[in-house]
């Protein structure tokens, strides 16, 4: 079950208006927010930045059954969605799991934001039907991608095409 602490984030973005939560799936929290125990382990709870944005929860070290329980809570509260990403969600050992319980155990749309390198056909394979929507994080284009992320840009071009098999997928880029 989820902590007080999860379920009042809820109830405040519900009051809101936030019909989207962000889980963040990475190994790294970020600064500020609440601390509190689930399933044993603790996780940072970090409020809306906006309240008009979406609700953002790190959620690394939880377990698949903890991540499932607190989406299916966001579902009976009225949100229309959840958004993995942060770091990189298909690092967490169980995320293909999580999206496909997800996907079947609630209503929610479910969507991921990623680097998309770690996309293979066994994960595509296995969220495939889960996800409606994959974000694609790029920084830059060619040898100024290659710079900032350490990654060949052409094997970027390459995931795109199996990304495009799994589900409607954009850019998620900053322009400065």
């Amino acid at each position: 079950t989820t902590d007080a602490a999860a379920s009042e984030l809820v109830e405040h973005a519900a009051l809101l208006g936030c019909r989207t939560v962000v889980l963040q799936l990475a190994s790294a929290f970020c600064g500020g927010g609440v601390r509190g125990p689930v399933g044993g382990r603790r996780r940072r709870i970090r409020p809306p930045r906006d309240p008009c944005a979406h609700g953002v929860v790190h959620l690394s070290g939880l377990r698949a059954d903890d991540v499932v329980a607190w989406a299916s809570e966001l579902d009976l509260g009225g949100c229309l969605g959840i958004g993995f990403g942060g770091g990189e969600p298909t690092a967490h050992p169980r995320f293909a799991e999580i999206c496909v319980r997800t996907a079947v155990e609630t209503c929610l749309a479910v969507t991921v934001t990623t680097h998309g390198h770690r996309f293979n056909d066994e994960l595509a394979e296995r969220v495939r039907g889960s996800l409606r929507f994959i974000r694609v994080s790029v920084d830059a284009v060619g040898a100024d991608y290659e710079r900032i992320r350490g990654r060949s840009f052409g094997a970027l071009r390459e995931q795109l095409a199996l990304i495009a098999t799994v589900a409607p997928f954009g850019l998620n880029m900053v322009v400065a």
